[in-house]
Formats: C-alpha cells, sequence, structure tokens
C-alpha cells in the first residue's frame, strides 16, 4: 500500500461515488510503483459493487485520466490487465506544500491575538475562553457557585409521584 496514493485518492474529485470506491481501493493496493492489477471479481467483493460496476468505473477512471492501462497483465492466464495511478505524485508534493503554508500561518497568529490578551478580569464566567500567559494557553474557569434552589420559587406547583 502507497501512503502517499491513499492520500491522493482521498482527496481526488472522481464525480461518481462508485468510481472513488475502486480508486481508493486501487490505491489501497497498489505498490511503491504506483501500479495495481486487482481482479474484478477482488474489487467487487472489496468495493461491495456488481461487477459490471467495476469495469464501467474502471473505464470511467482511465476516461478522465486518474488511472491507465500499463499494457502489462498479470495473474495466471496473464489476463489481468495493471493500472498505474496518475497524479500522484503531482498531488503529494502540493499536499505538503499546503501544510507547511497552513503550519506557519497558524504559528504566526497564535503570536497576535487581534482583540488582545483574555486576562481573568475579563474572562466569561463559564470559563468557555481560554487565558494566555507567558504565551501558554491555560483553560480558565472561574469559582463554581452555589447550585441550590430558592424554595420559594417551587411554592404551589405540583410534583410528580408515580406510586400515587
Amino acid at each position: 500500500m502507497s501512503i502517499d496514493a491513499m492520500r491522493w485518492a482521498k482527496k481526488v474529485k472522481t464525480g461518481k461515488s462508485s468510481a472513488k470506491a475502486v480508486l481508493t481501493w486501487m490505491a489501497d493496493m497498489c505498490g511503491a510503483d504506483l501500479c495495481a492489477f486487482p481482479s474484478i471479481p477482488a474489487l467487487a467483493e472489496a468495493t461491495e459493487l456488481d461487477k459490471k460496476t467495476v469495469q464501467s468505473s474502471l473505464q470511467y477512471l482511465v476516461s478522465i485520466g486518474l488511472i491507465e492501462d500499463t499494457g502489462e497483465r498479470r495473474g495466471k492466464t496473464k489476463q489481468i490487465p495493471v493500472y498505474r495511478l496518475l497524479g500522484v505524485e503531482e498531488s503529494v508534493a502540493e499536499i505538503e506544500h499546503t501544510q507547511k503554508r497552513e503550519h506557519y500561518q497558524k504559528r504566526d497568529r497564535l503570536n497576535t491575538p487581534e482583540n488582545g490578551v483574555v486576562t481573568a478580569e475579563k474572562a466569561p464566567e463559564n470559563g468557555a475562553v481560554s487565558c494566555t500567559q507567558n504565551n501558554q494557553t491555560i483553560p480558565f474557569f472561574s469559582v463554581k457557585r452555589s447550585q441550590k434552589r430558592d424554595p420559594e420559587s417551587t411554592r404551589g406547583t405540583k410534583r410528580y409521584n408515580p406510586h400515587t
């Protein structure tokens, strides 16, 4: 299994759920060379799709340029086509670049709060906001208040008793 191929298959849009299922399983079955040669029955069992749906999904994936038939055949009878996943390398490089960019953007935002630092004086009573001290985020929890009922507020109301 190629982790890069799996990431790519999960991210790419096929336009058809059956084709997406077939592509994802092919990515799971491919090696480092990004080639896979699953039989139609094996893909049908893995995806829980009909064999004809698997065949049409493979043709569809070839037609939209996500996989290609290498011309090589494998299996005992040399009838199972070897497919190569296309576009995995470019997609992986793009994902890594995006992740680095997002990491730096998040890091830069942490050091510059837009509305100032939350202090104990400004914090809400329910503890929903974190308090920042010494460049560390610390959850702020207020002192717990008593939750006793006012006996006057329940006077005159009937209480349900299942035994009466």
